[in-house]
């Protein structure tokens, strides 16, 4: 008879009051962890509760692991306070704080939960900061929807550029119908200014027929005024996949183009856009005129990613610029390739079955293609087989998430215990690995 093991829950508790030690209620407590959607490290939250009449919280049904905390009135800056609604760059507010007193994850305190442990005391007091005014215009939008009423049917959006700030805590204003907008009680940070149109002719379509712009802004002691945005129209990629020297159906081929600095932001107009590649290779979409990550896959079996071509130019990492243009794409597959086998031990010198084994490129290309994974057999041997010439790590993982062997901030720590292997067209090198226990890699999180 099988038996199921249950891992108790987790408690975060504490206590959210003022400068002056009075209860704040309604204040909204966030718990966030890092994580690796697509192999990128961001922040992303996993539970929220307001604080009681008293003050207090309570966030039960946690999972184990290491968390961050932090308490806000408001998103994006919070209850305006000191100089009621003046719209000047003294006016304060409370802004989003991350305990004990922090206002990013940087310089925050991680709270380690072990299976049914209770983490007490996690208690704010919260302090008035400066808040800013933020003021320009959009230009290049396309023309108002008839049934338009008052506006130009898009928004102005602020959103952190730093990828461990959080995400949803952005702040978004209409586009007024001569294309200005503004923006109040907005904290000090490095922010991108993204402005997404809505789609000419006033259809409702997705992320792909929007205008967009977008300019990194830096928030410091004051208000900043007069910001330009230029909204681009939507870009129309066409492209060819084809094959070196041979010929074989490509209508399992499919191409993913993420976005490579908003991915994970919604409402932005700017969104994973996927595309069916036809038998004879060709494919064509529409993309918001941003920067964008392809990720390849379907690739028949026993073949490989050659090349990745633009306008002349050899895109390794596999990133287009669309914001001003977009040159046809020009995608090589080839047949054979490299294969890498070999074999994982544990700390006692015996075979490590079934566990993940990860492959990446040792020159830090990010390519979606060039990140492979695989669990190792029964006599813990593994291969990697139609891999492009040049350079791996390998890496074997007693445990770890899904997606982060892909981040090489989480890898680092890690290096000493992958094998480098240099490959040629056509060759079949063996390595031995060690496996990455489990506890070390809990302490690197």
């Amino acid at each position: 008879v099988s038996s199921l093991k249950l891992i108790p829950q987790s408690v975060i508790t504490g206590r959210v009051s003022d400068e002056d030690g009075d209860a704040v209620e309604g204040a909204s407590i966030e718990v966030w962890k890092i994580a690796y959607p697509r192999g990128k490290r961001q922040l992303t939250n996993v539970e929220r509760q307001r604080t009681n009449d008293q003050g207090e919280y309570r966030l039960a049904g946690l999972s184990p692991g290491r968390y961050f905390v932090s308490a806000s009135l408001n998103r994006g800056g919070g209850a305006r306070i000191g100089r009621g609604g003046q719209d000047t760059s003294s006016s304060t507010s409370y802004v989003t704080t991350f305990y004990p007193n922090a206002s990013g994850v940087g310089g925050a305190a991680p709270i380690d939960v072990a299976a049914g442990g209770d983490a007490r005391g996690i208690d704010f007091r919260l302090t008035k900061s400066s808040v800013f005014k933020v003021s320009g215009t959009v230009g290049g939008l396309p023309e108002a929807p008839a049934q338009a009423k008052g506006g130009r049917g898009g928004q102005v959006i602020l959103v952190p550029r730093d990828p461990l700030a959080p995400r949803a805590d952005f702040q978004m204003t209409p586009i007024s119908a001569t294309g200005s907008f503004e923006m109040n009680g907005v904290a000090a940070g490095a922010y991108y200014l993204i402005a997404a149109a809505a789609p000419s002719g006033g259809g409702r379509g997705g992320a792909a027929q929007r205008s967009v712009g977008r300019v990194s802004l830096d928030i410091t002691r004051g208000d900043v005024r007069n910001v330009s945005i230029r909204v681009n129209p939507a870009a129309t990629v066409t492209g060819k996949v084809s094959v070196d020297g041979t010929n074989t159906s490509l209508n399992s081929v499919r191409i993913a183009f993420v976005p490579a600095e908003l991915a994970g932001i919604g409402g932005l107009g700017v969104g994973n856009v996927n595309v069916q590649v036809q038998a004879d290779g060709m494919f064509q979409t529409q993309l918001p005129a941003d920067v964008f990550n392809a990720e390849i896959s379907g690739v028949p079996p026993g073949y490989y990613v050659k090349s990745i071509r633009s306008g002349g130019r050899d895109l390794t990492d596999a990133t287009f610029d669309f914001t001003n243009s977009a040159a046809p794409v020009d995608i090589v597959l080839a047949a054979g390739g490299a294969s890498i086998s070999g074999s994982v031990k544990n700390a006692n010198g015996e075979p490590a079955a079934g566990v993940r084994v990860t492959l990446v490129p040792a020159s830090g290309v990010s390519r979606r293609d060039l990140h492979v994974s695989m669990n190792s057999g029964d006599n813990g041997e593994f291969a990697f087989k139609a891999l492009p010439p040049g350079e791996y790590q390998i890496f074997a993982w007693q445990e770890v998430d899904a997606t982060a062997w892909m981040d090489a901030i989480f890898r680092k720590p890690f290096e000493g215990w992958s094998g480098k292997v240099r490959v040629d067209a056509n060759a079949a090198p063996s390595v031995e690995l060690n496996l990455i226990p489990k506890a070390l890699i809990a302490q690197s999180r």
